[in-house]
């Protein structure tokens, strides 16, 4: 996995004594890293050792959003990126990235202020007020329906 971070997150992963500490902040930069490639839509192609992160704040809680952590492309800040991190529990965090055209577009938008912690949501909330984008169409479940498991 050494190859998929930069040098300086490498030896800022595997820095802590204690294992679990290595492993928290491993599962830290590969969330950051993951919500980054997903926000650009290109997805695990992309050479994710392009893409590093510096972590000012190094721990994270449920009580609190983290806004600090810094993006760097290329060795180049990307300062028109913003990171929104916390631990959803004890052992999962999650990171929603956030772009704005330009730094100074993030002066004053409310894109970029936090309103909360996140909360966990059941499926049954999650679909709860879904609708359909288009009308039922019962042939397109038919065609659907018909194609193999497996490719052939």
């Amino acid at each position: 996995m050494k190859r998929q971070f930069t040098a300086n997150e490498w030896a800022a992963i595997i820095a802590p004594s204690s294992e679990s500490d290595r492993l928290y902040r491993f599962c830290r930069h590969w969330c950051l890293k993951e919500s980054y490639v997903k926000a650009l839509g290109v997805g695990v192609g992309f050479d994710l050792q392009r893409v590093g992160f510096r972590l000012k704040t190094v721990g994270l809680s449920r009580e609190s959003v983290v806004t600090d952590t810094v993006l760097e492309v290329d060795g180049t800040p990307a300062s028109n990126w913003t990171f929104q991190e916390t631990m959803i529990d004890d052992e999962h965090c999650v990171a929603v990235a956030l772009h704005s055209k330009s730094s100074e577009d993030r002066d004053g938008d409310d894109r970029f202020e936090v309103s909360g912690n996140f909360e966990p949501l059941t499926f049954e909330e999650l679909v709860r007020s879904l609708a359909p984008l288009r009308p039922m169409d019962p042939s397109r479940w038919l065609t659907f329906d018909r194609k193999p498991e497996k490719p052939s």
